[in-house]
């Protein structure tokens, strides 16, 4: 399946969209079911661009620690926070979510996210969804509570 996900972010005419999370983040087990619901009504489909749609979620773990991935980079290096939402575009350009966590939002997102490029991450410390000042001591804190089970899937249920 890593394969698979690399190879869709390769093409030329599909915009991928990405779920990173962690099995022990509250936050992203709210967002798991928005984010399969969405994934059901998008993958496979035509965004307004006419590009191809894959829908894919990836549990943190399959980041290493320290630096690297099975990716080749292609998703963009190790979330700083989770849940973590990416689109890479046909031209392989990286951008982050930050919005609302509903099946409705992504699907917007996937529908206005080919026109502007993206939604840019608008930076900070970005922890369940909410711009959050804190110490770097509690934020190390926050992101090793984090941590999860290596599991992956493409939310489209094909085998890789």
């Amino acid at each position: 399946l890593i394969k698979s996900l690399v190879k869709d972010v390769e093409s030329k005419d599909t915009d991928v969209y990405v779920f990173i999370y962690s099995t022990f983040c509250g936050h992203c087990k709210k967002a798991y079911s928005a984010w399969t619901e969405f994934a059901k009504s998008k993958d496979g489909k035509t965004n307004s661009g006419g590009n191809k749609i894959k829908v894919y979620a990836v549990d943190s773990t399959l980041f290493p620690p320290f630096g690297g991935n099975p990716f080749d980079d292609k998703i963009g290096d190790t979330p700083q926070g989770f849940p973590t939402f990416r689109h890479i575009d046909t031209n392989g350009k990286i951008h982050e979510y930050n919005g609302e966590r509903t099946s409705q939002a992504f699907a917007e997102w996937t529908n206005s996210s080919h026109q502007s490029g993206g939604f840019p991450s608008c930076g900070g410390d970005m922890i369940g969804g909410k711009r959050r000042k804190s110490s770097r001591k509690s934020r190390k804190k926050k992101r090793s509570r984090c941590q999860g089970f290596t599991v992956f899937f493409d939310c489209s249920g094909s085998a890789g």
